[in-house]
């Protein structure tokens, strides 16, 4: 995971294939969710103390996207596993950031309701707030 978020930038957009969905991570995700709008998923990973958005799409959808970036002049390099999308135009990091934050902020949103009360103890609860603490901590971070 690591490896692939030192790929991250602004120039390009890096898929890579899991199972039959390809993923994408942060700038990526971001451009891809621009012109797709599939949901993005945020998670703090704790090994590297940050939270990571991404956004997933089908194989089915692969081709439909790798033509719409091909007319926008964009360089396409592929793999079975991995593709590359050389972008003409950067993506603007103040968007990204924006974009990070409203997904973080929903993905909190979403683990309260998920969060089963009847089924849990004290400390599953005590551990979820630590969780959403960190998040949200990260969120105010980004803001700033």
């Amino acid at each position: 995971m690591k490896h692939k978020l030192l790929q991250e930038n602004c120039n390009t957009i890096n898929c890579y294939k899991q199972g039959v969905f390809w993923i994408t991570y942060q700038q990526s995700a971001y451009q891809i969710w621009k012109i797709r709008q599939y949901k993005a998923i945020s998670k703090y990973i704790k090994y590297l103390k940050q939270t990571v958005t991404s956004v997933s799409f089908p194989e089915s959808a692969l081709m439909e996207i790798i033509k719409y970036f091909e007319c926008q002049g964009c360089t396409v390099e592929k793999s079975d596993s991995y593709i590359k999308i050389q972008l003409i135009e950067s993506i603007c990091l103040r968007d990204f950031i924006h974009w990070k934050v409203r997904s973080n902020t929903s993905n909190v949103e979403q683990e309260i309701m998920s969060f089963n009360l009847e089924n849990k103890t004290p400390m599953d609860a005590f551990q979820l707030i630590g969780i959403l603490q960190i998040t949200l901590k990260n969120n105010l971070i980004v803001k700033q």
